[in-house]
C-alpha cells in the first residue's frame, strides 16, 4: 500500500507539472505598421513554433515570436506547442491615409459600390461610370476624383486621379508601398503593384505626367487565366511557407527570404520615390515664370539623391542630366539657402555613396563654395 501511495503521488506531481505549464499567449491580437515589429509574448513548458499558414505575405515571424508587418491588412498567426495551438489576429495598419479607400472587391454590383461609398460627390457618367469627387475642384492641392467602371452590373476597374502638383504626390509611393507588392516598372513614370491578398489578386498601376499635371492610380482585376502566372511569379515564397509550416528550421529560412524580399521592395520604393522627386526637379526648370526654379531644382534633386540611398539608376540619371544641362548661378533667399545647406549636410553623411559618382560630387562641392 505504501508503495502504491508513493507512486500515486509521483504521478499526481507529474500531472501538476504538465497542467501548470500550458501554452500561454499574452498578445491575442497585434496591431502594427508596415516595417514595425512586435512580439506575441508566448510561453510554454515545451517548444513553441510560429507560422502564417494562410497569408505570410502580410507579415513574417521569427523563431522567437517577433512579428514584422509588411503590407496593410489582416492575417492570422498560428502559435503551437506539443499539445495545443492558439491563433493570434495580426493587423497591419496604414501610416498613410491619403485617400478614401476604394472598394476593391471586383465583380461587386453597382448597388454594393453605392452602399460602400459614404463620402464624395456622386455622379454617373453617360457610359455608366460611377464617379466620386473629393474636395474643391478649384483647389488642386486637395482635390481628387475616384471612378468605378462596370461590365454589365459587375465592378471591372477603379481609377483615382489627382494633380501632380498636389499634396499627395510625395507620399503616394509610400501609400501604395505599404499596401501592395511592387512587381515591375513599365516606363520611367509608370509603376505596377499587386495585391498581396490570396483569392483577391489584382494589379495596381501608378503613373504620372508632370507636364500635364496629372497622376493616376488604376486598379484592375486579373483575368482568370493569368492567376497561375501571377502566383508563380510573386507568391513562390508563399507556397514554400505553406509546405514548411510545421518545420521550425525551414520556417526560419522562409522568414529570412521574406525579410530579403521586403528589403528589395523597400529599395525599389526608395528608387521610385526618388525618381518622382527628380522628375519634379526637372519640371521646375521648364517653368519660365518660376523665379525660384533653380532653387526648386536643386532642392528636389538633393532630396532625390538622399532618398535613393545610393541607387545606381537614380544617380546615373541625375549625372546624365547634369552633364547635358547648364544652370544659372542660383540666387535665393537666406531661408532657402539654409534649406539647401541642410540637404547638403544630409548627403555629406553618405560620403561613401556620393563618391560613386564624382561628377555629382563636384556639383555638391559647388554648393559648399556658395555657402
Amino acid at each position: 500500500m505504501a508503495t502504491l501511495a508513493i507512486f500515486s503521488c509521483s504521478k499526481s506531481d507529474d500531472n501538476k507539472e504538465i497542467t501548470t505549464n500550458p501554452l500561454n499567449v499574452k498578445n491575442k491580437e497585434l496591431s502594427l505598421k508596415a516595417g514595425e515589429t512586435k512580439n506575441v509574448e508566448a510561453t510554454s513548458g515545451s517548444k513553441i513554433t510560429y507560422s502564417f499558414p494562410q497569408d505570410e505575405l502580410r507579415a513574417s515571424v521569427s523563431q522567437n515570436g517577433d512579428v514584422k508587418g509588411f503590407f496593410v491588412g489582416e492575417t492570422v498567426l498560428t502559435v503551437s506547442d506539443q499539445s495545443s495551438t492558439q491563433n493570434v489576429k495580426v493587423s497591419i495598419v496604414p501610416e498613410y491615409n491619403l485617400f478614401y479607400e476604394p472598394l476593391l472587391k471586383f465583380n461587386s454590383s453597382k448597388e454594393e459600390v453605392k452602399n460602400y461609398m459614404k463620402k464624395g460627390n456622386f455622379e454617373e457618367t453617360k457610359d455608366g461610370m460611377y464617379t466620386y469627387s473629393f474636395g474643391d475642384s478649384r483647389d488642386l492641392n486637395e482635390f481628387y476624383k475616384m471612378g468605378y467602371s462596370f461590365e454589365g452590373n459587375k465592378l471591372k476597374s477603379v481609377i483615382l486621379a489627382f494633380a501632380f502638383n498636389s499634396k499627395y504626390k510625395l507620399d503616394v509611393m509610400k501609400y501604395l508601398g505599404e499596401r501592395y507588392i511592387p512587381i515591375t516598372s513599365t516606363a520611367p513614370n509608370t509603376f505596377v503593384f499587386t495585391n498581396p491578398e490570396k483569392g483577391n489578386e489584382f494589379f495596381i498601376g501608378f503613373s504620372f505626367d508632370a507636364l500635364k499635371n496629372v497622376c493616376t492610380i488604376f486598379y484592375s482585376k486579373l483575368k482568370d487565366e493569368n492567376h497561375n502566372d501571377f502566383n508563380n511569379q510573386d507568391n513562390s515564397n508563399n507556397n514554400q511557407g505553406n509546405q514548411n509550416g510545421q518545420n521550425n528550421d525551414q520556417q526560419g529560412q522562409n522568414n529570412q527570404q521574406n525579410n530579403q524580399q521586403n528589403n528589395q521592395n523597400s529599395n525599389e520604393l526608395d528608387k521610385r520615390e526618388a525618381l518622382i522627386y527628380f522628375s519634379l526637379a526637372k519640371t521646375s526648370l521648364s517653368n519660365r515664370l518660376n523665379k525660384n526654379k533653380e532653387f526648386e531644382f536643386w532642392k528636389n534633386t538633393l532630396k532625390a539623391l538622399a532618398i535613393s540611398k545610393g541607387n545606381e539608376d537614380v544617380y546615373k540619371e541625375v549625372e546624365d542630366f547634369l552633364k547635358n544641362n547648364r544652370f544659372a548661378t542660383p540666387r535665393w533667399y537666406d531661408y532657402q539657402q539654409e534649406e539647401i545647406n541642410k540637404l547638403i549636410d544630409n548627403l555629406k553623411s553618405q560620403e561613401s555613396i556620393i563618391n560613386r559618382y564624382e561628377k555629382i560630387k563636384e556639383y555638391i562641392d559647388d554648393f559648399n563654395r556658395w555657402r
